[in-house]
């Protein structure tokens, strides 16, 4: 399943440079524009074989790294 570092690193792909590892931060605040955002999108179903459902198309999905982390991981239980 997905971990802190996995999301970082797939966030960091796409330019989202997230510097503050050790807590929960919101990701809306590191990114830049709505193009980086679907990338970001794209980037997370790439990297971890996932499919988002429309409901997940929000802006809100980044408001905490670790909620985004909960919602990966449950998004690949549900592919497997």
């Amino acid at each position: 399943m997905a971990n802190k570092g996995e999301i970082i690193q797939a966030l960091g792909n796409v330019g989202i440079t997230i510097r503050n590892e050790s807590s929960d931060v919101d990701i809306r605040e590191y990114i830049n524009d709505s193009l980086q955002y679907m990338l970001a999108l794209v980037e997370l179903e790439d990297q971890f074989g996932i499919e988002f459902s429309e409901d997940f198309y929000t802006l809100d999905l980044f408001a905490s790294l670790n909620n985004l982390i909960i919602v990966v991981s449950n998004f690949q239980k549900e592919m497997f």
